[in-house]
């Protein structure tokens, strides 16, 4: 669960505010340097969903979260 919002990360990162969505999104880039451990697969479907988001500053996160998680991706992605 994420602290600000009372829903879990998943539900976040498909909220329908994007203040929420974007909570979810720096929630996850700060996740590479904790002992939270994640799905691969769930990182890179949430990077690559929140890129396509119309929120500019949901989508300029989600651009600083894949490249923190860029080795998770292939270099057609």
């Amino acid at each position: 669960f994420l602290a600000d919002s009372d829903t879990s990360l998943m539900l976040s990162l498909n909220h329908p505010l994007a203040p929420v969505r974007l909570l979810a999104i720096n929630h996850l880039k700060n996740m590479k340097t904790s002992e939270e451990s994640v799905d691969e697969s769930f990182i890179k479907e949430a990077v690559l969903t929140r890129l396509g988001d119309d929120s500019i500053d949901v989508v300029l996160s989600a651009i600083n979260a894949f490249k923190i998680f860029k080795q998770y991706f292939s270099s057609e992605v």
